[in-house]
């Protein structure tokens, strides 16, 4: 018997409660391993980690192609004619702002430290932390949809955090946002 048989031939009753399929190599996403209390003050501030599970696997799946990709938009002097990284970090103080003014302000915050643990330990890399930014945008501009109808000048700003992964992403991007 091979130590690797169990996980191929059961199903972890563990991971079965969680309510996602075991693969073959047993691997559990980084967001259903996260601090209860972080995961307890988003839902406080409105939001369910579920709301961010598509967003959330994109980034476990990503290659390495997509982490360069990311990186030229954000450090590369026009890699983009059309995304400014400047512009998206002055979007992401005004969504957050916004934000704070309906009453959301922990959010981000929050999201940003679970992103951070997407990473545990020393692997945060240069790529990995561009990564985080890009999916911190990504996961901002959802936020920033649910308050479109009290502020419509977020959908501009939302439209603009998502292209770093959808250029990034491609299509899976795209239909993440549909």
């Amino acid at each position: 018997m091979d130590v690797n048989d169990y996980i191929e031939n059961e199903n972890d009753p563990v991971l079965e409660q969680w309510g996602i399929a075991v693969n073959t190599r047993g691997h559990v996403p980084f967001y259903r391993q996260l601090y209860f209390p972080d995961v307890y003050e988003l839902r406080q501030c409105g939001y369910d980690i579920r709301r961010f599970e598509e967003l959330f696997d994109l980034l476990e799946n990503a290659r390495i192609s997509h982490a360069r990709k990311v990186h030229s938009l954000l450090h590369v002097e026009y890699a983009s004619t059309i995304f400014d990284p400047n512009i998206a970090k002055q979007y992401e103080l005004n969504v957050w702002a916004t934000l704070h003014r309906f009453g959301a302000a922990e959010a981000p915050p929050l999201l940003k430290k679970v992103l951070g643990q997407a990473f545990p330990g020393e692997s945060v890399t240069h790529y990995a932390s561009d990564l985080m930014t890009c999916f911190f945008w990504s996961s901002l501009a959802m936020m920033a949809r649910d308050y479109v109808w009290r502020a419509p000048e977020l959908e501009l700003m939302a439209d603009y955090l998502d292209f770093p992964l959808k250029a990034a992403f491609g299509i899976e991007a795209l239909l993440l946002a549909a």
